[in-house]
């Protein structure tokens, strides 16, 4: 994974010095297992280096199937990808995503490769002094732009290094703050629990004093009734107890109602009597006379 992000860092070096009309970012990205995938690196070139045009060289030695089926396959399932996410447009077109050959397939290049590392060889075994000097002088080229190659890999290792720990101190920073928010929410929580349960228990308070309030109430209302039922009684016992007076009262005014009224009919019978023994005793004294 290292080795071919450095080879990436060391391709893209070789454009510092051009004139080169737009930035060129060079990335590395691997078919499985390894992360990051073919389909992260595009969106990442796309989103975050905002590229327009992308060019996918498969890092292969030989044009067999990774090369020619399998690597082009997750090409265009990573352009789809992007395509139904809408990433491809941009304000002034559409994001080109192309694809060349193998780094194998081209023979001249690997021979010219091969044959540097032949005459390599060789001169680390000693036997320079079978090679021409123009064949020395090549090496020395050779090996002092090896050695530019490792200088240049060395200084972005040591820009991807500082990169990488000023993205660690971000990262330990927003952690830092994550964390406090995350203290502060727990705070406001257990704030909110407290509050929550205090109310709960202030509203428990008022409950219990209404149903004593109530409580109260209700037995004065009963001790209430029950008074009342009492002089309910009292009363009913005294209007029949009045009742009953009242009775004997009439029943003895009757009486004497009786009485009095059989004194008047005796009275009444002795003065018809003396009346009618009155107009007898005139009667006799008229035959006297």
């Amino acid at each position: 994974n290292d080795f071919l992000q450095s080879v990436a860092n060391s391709y893209q070096s070789t454009f510092e010095g051009r004139d080169a009309t737009s930035e060129v970012v060079v990335r590395g990205a691997h078919m499985e297992i390894a992360a990051p995938s073919i389909l992260t690196r595009l969106r990442e070139l796309v989103e975050e280096d905002q590229v327009t045009k992308i060019i996918c060289v498969p890092y292969f030695l030989s044009p067999g199937k990774h090369a020619m089926v399998d690597v082009p396959n997750l090409i265009d399932e990573a352009k789809e990808t992007l395509e139904n996410e809408g990433l491809l447009d941009y304000h002034q077109g559409r994001v080109e995503i192309l694809s060349s050959k193998s780094l194998g397939s081209d023979v001249g290049s690997m021979l010219e490769v091969v044959d540097s590392l032949v005459t390599k060889t060789l001169g680390d075994d000693g036997m320079l002094d079978s090679v021409s000097a123009e064949s020395v002088s090549s090496t020395e080229s050779e090996a002092a732009a090896e050695l530019k190659r490792y200088i240049n890999r060395a200084t972005l290792l040591e820009a991807m290094l500082k990169t990488k720990s000023k993205q660690a101190k971000t990262m330990k920073n927003r952690a830092t703050l994550l964390e406090d928010a995350l203290g502060k929410m727990k705070n406001k929580l257990e704030q909110i629990k407290d509050q929550s349960r205090i109310e709960s228990e202030e509203k428990d308070v008022q409950f219990a004093r209404k149903i004593d309030e109530l409580t109260d109430e209700l037995e004065s209302v009963r001790e209430a009734k029950a008074a009342l039922e009492d002089q309910a009684k009292v009363l009913t016992n005294e209007r029949d107890e009045a009742k009953k007076d009242i009775d004997l009262v009439v029943a003895d005014l009757t009486e004497k109602a009786s009485s009095l009224q059989r004194e008047v009919d005796q009275l009444r019978d002795e003065k018809d009597s003396f009346q009618l023994s009155l107009k007898e005793e005139e009667d006799q004294a008229d035959e006297l006379i």
